[in-house]
Formats: structure tokens, sequence, C-alpha cells
């Protein structure tokens, strides 16, 4: 049964690449630890455990609180050897815990959920009852995840064993003892995580289109006459020939007019209509005169009307995230301040801009909008 199983948080890593905290990092109204708290009170499962090195900031307290209000008991395990990485705070929560077995799952993997249980069910109980220690998914690509598996609290032995060792990883540990495969392929979006600034800038991204009525995906550049609108266009010729249906807003700084004088809605215009519309067999428009709202959420809003699956929004200094920067060699000195924003470049300068910039971006080419348009696919939706 689910209820006898236990959920361990592995909330201690290191967290070389990302450079800072991973399980602090914002999510939505909480952190990726808050989040996956969220859903793991949510189960059936008996114990929740939080493996954690540190102590929690007086910002964080409303996190396990939050938990907590659920009528869960979590208990935050501190790593008994320190600098070994997930292993060690594995070791830790095992040694404390009071299930048979445990799910256990990294904090930094924000698309993960606990859906599949249901499904498993039979599943676990026969591994319950057998002698394999794991259940481990295995996501294609002769990729297996070990940290967001189910292990028996037998497994400590052979975790102790690592520890001592030099191979302090947990696929090292998978090499050792005998587990269930479980395909989880067709699932295997879960079980992304955020390790670098570039992995957790990407995931917001999707997370905030996927939230958005339509997805966006901003073009950018911080000088006029850069190309954005060849960009927008190219993608717009090669994501329709995916089967995608585009629309695009785009923002003028000087303002613009689509209509003629003389026209009946010229008229209309001139005569104090806030708004006029037309509609004809060939399709329909609409100009509103006058909003008070600013440049972005006007964008926004017109991108939400829009009867399509993407809205490409092409603008200087009003994009949302995601951004696309287009970066000429003529004026590289000048860059799009929106760091945090920028997921990808569009340039004509050779090997200068790569994921190792300050920006984190991916770079592409003139030449690369195939390989643009199935990343956005990808990546961003």
């Amino acid at each position: 049964m689910i209820s006898e199983l236990g959920i361990i948080v592995l909330a201690g890593g290191l967290s070389t690449r990302m450079g800072t905290d991973k399980t602090r990092l914002p999510w939505g109204s909480t952190t990726l630890l808050g989040e996956m708290l969220r859903k793991a009170v949510l189960t059936e499962c008996g114990e929740i455990l939080v493996s954690i090195n540190r102590e929690l900031e007086e910002s964080e307290a409303h996190i396990i609180e939050e938990a907590r209000s659920f009528g869960r008991h979590i208990q935050l395990v501190p790593d008994t050897i320190a600098m070994k990485g997930p292993l060690s705070g594995l070791q830790s929560a095992l040694s404390v815990g009071t299930r048979e077995a445990y799910i256990v799952v990294s904090a930094d993997m924000p698309w993960f959920s606990f859906h599949w249980l249901p499904s498993w069910e039979v599943h676990i109980d026969a591994f319950l009852q057998g002698e394999l220690l794991a259940m481990v998914p295995y996501v294609g690509l002769q990729e297996y995840e070990p940290l967001a598996a189910i292990y028996k609290r037998s497994v400590l032995d052979t975790i102790q064993e690592s520890l001592e060792g030099e191979d302090v990883s947990m696929h090292g540990v998978l090499d050792k003892i005998p587990y269930m495969e479980m395909d989880m392929i067709e699932e295997a979006e879960l079980y992304s995580n955020v390790n670098t600034r570039l992995s957790y800038k990407l995931a917001k991204a999707k997370s905030a289109n996927r939230e958005r009525s339509v997805p966006i995906v901003t073009i950018s550049a911080s000088q006029s006459k850069s190309g954005k609108t060849a960009v927008a266009t190219s993608l717009i010729n090669r994501l329709s020939q995916r089967g995608i249906v585009v629309g695009m807003v785009k923002s003028d700084g000087h303002g613009f007019s689509m209509d003629q004088e003389g026209t009946d809605t010229w008229k209309a215009s001139q005569a104090g209509a806030k708004a006029v519309a037309i509609a004809g067999p060939n399709g329909y428009a609409m100009v509103v005169h006058g909003e008070s709202m600013q440049r972005q959420q006007q964008l926004i809003r017109l991108a939400n009307e829009m009867p399509v699956d993407l809205v490409l929004l092409e603008s200087r200094s009003h994009g949302v995230a995601p951004i696309i920067e287009v970066v000429r060699a003529n004026h590289n000195d000048t860059r799009l301040q929106q760091l945090e924003d920028i997921v990808a470049v569009v340039t004509d300068i050779d090997d200068t801009l790569d994921g190792n910039t300050i920006c984190e971006q991916f770079s592409f080419s003139d030449e690369d909008m195939d390989r643009l348009a199935d990343w956005i696919l990808k990546e961003l939706l």
C-alpha cells in the first residue's frame, strides 16, 4: 500500500553548478523546496523527511509551516557525513526513518509529481514483499533517475559502503544492488532538474508559458535595425511548418495608424470612439485608443486574446520572459539588461556567445532557424 511508503526530499546537495543553494530558488509563490513539499503532503505516504545540511532561514519558516498545516509531520534531517552530496543525505534520512521503503526525490525537480503512484501500487506492493532493493525510473536513452526512485531502508549497508569509498554517486549504488526498472519514458519530463542558472531560467520560462492563456516568446534587441523582424518571420515560417499556429505582436514606440483617412472607422475614431473594429470575410481587426495601462500589459493582453498556439512578441524594451535576444557584431557592446529573462541569442558573432556568458544562454546563428524552432517547442512550451 502507498501508505506504507515514506517520502524523503533531498534538499542538501552541494549546488556547485548553480553557484547558490537550489532549494532556496523562487518557484511560483514559494521555493523549489516548498513546491516539492506542497506535492508531498497531498500523497497518502505515511512519513515525510527532509534531508537538509543547513539551518532554514527565517524567511523559509513558512514553507515548513504550510506543509505541516495539512496535518503532516515534517522532520528535518541534517547530514551526518558532510560534503558527500545526495548520498550522505539519503544515508542520514534512511537512518532515522521508520518506514520499510521511501520515495526519494531531489528538491530541484520542479516538474515532478506523485500522480503516478496509484497506477504503480500493485508493483509497489510486490516490491515491498520481494528481495529487490529499489524501483528506479527509466526515462529513455539509457538513462535512469536514481534521485527520484523508491528505496528500501535495507539499502543502507550498501550506501554506507559507498560513502567509505571513492564513488559516492547514486549511480554507483545502483551498480551494487538489485532493482526494478520503472518504465517512465512517457513521463520523462517529471525528472528534469535544475542544476545550472540556465536550466533554472528555462524551467521558469516554461512554467510561465504554461500558466498563460497563450504562450509568449519575445524577440528583442538593444538596438533598432538588428533584424528582429527577420528572425521573427523566419520562426513563424518554421513553426507553421511544424503545425503550430503562430501570432505576432509588435511593440511600436513611435505610434502607429492602421486606418486611412476618410474610412468609416477613421471617422468613428475622429468622432471620439475609444475603440473601433472592422470585420470582413478575410479577417477582423480592432484598434483601441488611449488605454492607460502600461505597454507591457498591453502587449500581454493582445497576446492573450489571439486565437493561436504561440505568440512571438517583438519589442526592444517591453518584452516578457522568455526573451530571445538578437545581437549583432556592430553593437555587441550594448546588450539587454534583462539577464534573468534572456534564454537564447541569435547572433552573427562567431564563438563569443555561449552558455558560459553572464547571461547563460543558448546561441544560434541566422542560419539556425530550424534548430531554434525545434528548441523553442522543446524548451519553452
